[in-house]
């Protein structure tokens, strides 16, 4: 008489196993496509690859906000970094303003201070009698402080609207002119994952070779129809 409760608890193990697997290879696929490729991709904030929530529809809900290092780049002044945690720039999107933490701002043709996919920064508190786009295209001295302030010889033309995820009270990061903010993967780190994923992978792998294994012997024992 086959022990149908032992058939049940080999499914129920062979599934888990299963579903095991997948979750490693997700993880391995989210560290390799999100936080290796853009180790080197300004502003970019990894991915923790832990939480037993994580899924591929709400990964950017696990991301480290740390702040990444402000490198120093002497040769654009509209590189902006955001000194603090949970801070954001906003861009003009299709949609509404969009956050991003990656500085990389240049003038267009027409004044008008975008990043490197042609969204206009936000700016607040515009002065009303002048145009401060033409000001901006026709000068080479832009200056702006830790304020977010931008002034073209002296001249007042606007504010950097920052956002912010979680604002703590008191909380009031800065803006860095001239500087850049390096992505804050840690490579040593993810390769660490990488390898202790692949592992756990392959461990997996041969627990379900043993279930295969087992499955065989079920119907060599019971028959398929058992």
């Amino acid at each position: 008489m086959p022990d149908f409760g032992s058939q049940y608890s080999y499914a129920r193990s062979k599934e888990t196993v299963f579903k095991g697997m997948e979750d490693a290879q997700y993880r391995l696929g989210l560290i390799v496509k999100n936080n290796i490729k853009n180790a080197n991709t300004v502003g970019f904030k990894a991915v923790f690859s832990n939480s037993v929530l994580l899924d591929p529809y709400n990964a950017d809900k696990f991301r480290d906000e740390s702040q990444g290092v402000n490198m120093k780049t002497p040769n654009n002044p509209l590189n902006l970094a955001i000194d603090g945690n949970n801070a954001f720039f906003l861009v003009e999107g299709p949609n509404g303003p969009e956050r991003t933490r990656d500085g990389r701002f240049m003038l267009n043709e027409d004044g008008e201070i975008v990043n490197h996919e042609g969204k206009e920064l936000v700016i607040l508190n515009r002065p009303t009698d002048l145009d401060t786009r033409d000001l901006i295209k026709h000068s080479e001295d832009i200056v702006i402080n830790r304020f977010g302030e931008i002034r073209v010889k002296g001249q007042f033309l606007g504010k950097i609207a920052l956002d912010y995820h979680n604002r703590m009270p008191g909380q009031q990061a800065s803006v860095q002119q001239g500087y850049l903010e390096m992505s804050n993967v840690s490579l040593e780190d993810s390769i660490l994952k990488v390898v202790e994923l692949k592992r756990h992978h392959e461990t997996l792998q041969n627990m379900m070779a043993m279930n295969m294994t087992v499955e065989k012997s079920l119907v060599d024992t019971y028959g398929r129809n058992v």
